[in-house]
C-alpha cells in the first residue's frame, strides 16, 4: 500500500485525476482486503465521485462493485444487494462483462446474499438496484440520494 500512497501523491501534485481516481479505487480494494472497512468506504467513495465526474464509466462501475462487498462486510446486506446489482446493470449496459478472475469473488458474493435474503427478498433488492440510472446508483452509493425517487431507492418509501 505505501507504494499506491505514494504515487497517489505524486499525482495529486501534477493534477492526474484519472490516476488518481484508480488509486483511489485500488487503495480501497486493498483496504477492504485488510479488513479497513470504514477506510475503505471513504476511498472508494472518493474515486467514485472522480469517476462519475470524468465520466469514467469502468471506473463507476468498479467502485459500485467494491462498495457492495464493503456493504456486506458491515452486514448491510440489501445495499450490498442493490449496489452489486446497479454495476451489473452498468456492465450490461455497457458490453463489458465481468473478468473471470474476478467473477469467482463476486459470484460467492452473490451467493451469500441470496441465501442471507432469502430467494424473494434478493429477487426485489437485485431488480431494484439494476433499475436505477446510473446517477441513482452513485448517489445511492454515496448516501446522499434526494429527489422524489430517493426514498424508493432506498426501500423506506
Amino acid at each position: 500500500m505505501p507504494l499506491f500512497e505514494e504515487s497517489l501523491a505524486h499525482n495529486r501534485r501534477i493534477g492526474g485525476q484519472r490516476d488518481v481516481s484508480v488509486l483511489r479505487n485500488n487503495l480501497g480494494i486493498a483496504a477492504l482486503e485488510q479488513g479497513e472497512v470504514a477506510r475503505a468506504i471513504e476511498l472508494l467513495q472518493e474515486s467514485l465521485v472522480l469517476s462519475d465526474e470524468l465520466e469514467d464509466w469502468a471506473g463507476v462501475y468498479s467502485c459500485l462493485e467494491e462498495l457492495s462487498m464493503a456493504a456486506h462486510s458491515q452486514g448491510e446486506i440489501e445495499r450490498s444487494t442493490r449496489l452489486y446489482a446497479a454495476a451489473d446493470a452498468l456492465r450490461t449496459t455497457l458490453g463489458v462483462p465481468m473478468p473471470p478472475d474476478e467473477m469467482s469473488r463476486f459470484e460467492r458474493l452473490r451467493s451469500d446474499l441470496r441465501s442471507r435474503m432469502g430467494q424473494a427478498a434478493f429477487n426485489a433488492a437485485w431488480n431494484a438496484g439494476r433499475t436505477l440510472e446510473k446517477q441513482q446508483a452513485v448517489d445511492y452509493a454515496l448516501d446522499t440520494m434526494e429527489g422524489p425517487h430517493a426514498a424508493a431507492v432506498r426501500g423506506d418509501g
